[in-house]
């Protein structure tokens, strides 16, 4: 039996929907829900990386300009982060999305 990805996205999306977190990207609003941060993100090659502030997990089909990548702003509950990182699941569903310090460089 094959995925269904159009299944997963729309579960996906109601499982936003239910306990939304509301963020901006370049203007235009999305509906997330909120993610941890996950051990192998903690940890890079140059040792801990405590910069991951808060973890945000959208549906990729939401992102009709592509997803945000490394650097990008951010606006979550009215305060601006930028992106640490993006990972995307293997199906191409979600984006789970890294947030710390606007001034991080």
């Amino acid at each position: 039996m094959a995925l269904d990805f159009d299944i997963m996205a729309n579960d996906l999306d109601f499982i936003h929907n239910d306990v939304p977190h509301v963020f901006t990207f370049n203007g235009d609003t999305y509906t997330g829900s909120l993610g941890t941060t996950e051990i192998d993100i903690m940890y890079s090659e140059e040792g801990a990386n405590d910069g991951v502030e808060v973890t945000l997990i959208a549906t990729v089909r939401d992102f009709l300009s592509g997803v945000p990548g490394d650097g990008e702003l951010i606006t979550y509950n009215a305060k601006e982060y930028r992106v640490i990182s993006t990972r995307i699941d293997t199906a191409n569903v979600g984006v789970s999305i890294d947030l710390g310090d606007k001034y991080r460089k």
